[in-house]
């Protein structure tokens, strides 16, 4: 295929099929915080028009996004500016325009680098999480991962017995019923779970349980 057929006609059907996609698509300047293309799809999805997106680059996640999911904003940015992988990918909520809020999956890829290898421009993509997987479980799911993902250095400290002893006392047995099933003794069953709380920054057993269900660990 020529070059000029290619311009002419491949990148018209491709501007077509991004500006039919359910999805936000945009790309973003690492340096300058601020986007530098995206499509129509704003109001569609969040109800905001594409330039009051764009004009307000550096103050609309800070001001939109749901106050207990604003620390995403800086896992976001820590996980570029140390340059960890090519992508990036959380579910948080956004202030619709109307005034509520709706769970939102976004997916941040390195478009490019410059010449030392650090990202310079981000490709990502926002989808409305309830519509795109239409299910309140999904939804929970993708929480679930978030959550994991923020206390991914704590569970990594966790050895096999210990994810096995969470699951038990998550499932409501006593010190005396974890030693029967898996054969040790109720002291190492103690032992264990005192290891656990240490480990996890945890101060009694039910913020475990609490923190078991929300990883999903158990």
């Amino acid at each position: 295929m020529r070059v000029e057929q290619f311009n002419a006609v491949d990148l018209t059907f491709y501007k077509e099929i991004i500006e039919n996609l359910c999805a936000i698509v945009y790309t973003y300047d690492v340096k300058t915080q601020e986007y530098i293309w995206g499509n129509e799809k704003y109001s569609e999805i969040l109800g905001y028009s594409y330039e009051e997106v764009h004009l307000n680059a550096h103050d609309f996640a800070k001001n939109y996004f749901h106050p207990d999911d604003i620390v995403i904003l800086q896992q976001r940015k820590d996980h570029f500016s140390k340059n960890n992988t090519d992508v990036w990918s959380g579910v948080y909520r956004i202030k619709h325009k109307d005034g509520h809020y709706i769970w939102v999956y976004s997916k941040i890829k390195v478009y490019k680098r410059d010449e030392k290898g650090n990202p310079t421009q981000l490709l990502g993509i926002v989808v409305d999480a309830a519509e795109s997987f239409e299910t309140r479980i999904r939804i929970a799911e993708l929480f679930k991962e978030r959550i994991r993902h923020e206390n991914r250095d704590l569970i990594c400290n966790l050895t096999l017995r210990e994810l096995e002893i969470i699951r038990l006392i998550a499932a409501g047995d006593t010190y005396l019923e974890i030693a029967e099933k898996l054969s040790i003794q109720p002291d190492t069953v103690n032992k264990h779970r005192k290891n656990i709380l240490e480990k996890l920054k945890l101060n009694n057993i039910a913020s475990l349980i609490s923190f078991a269900k929300e990883t999903g660990l158990a």
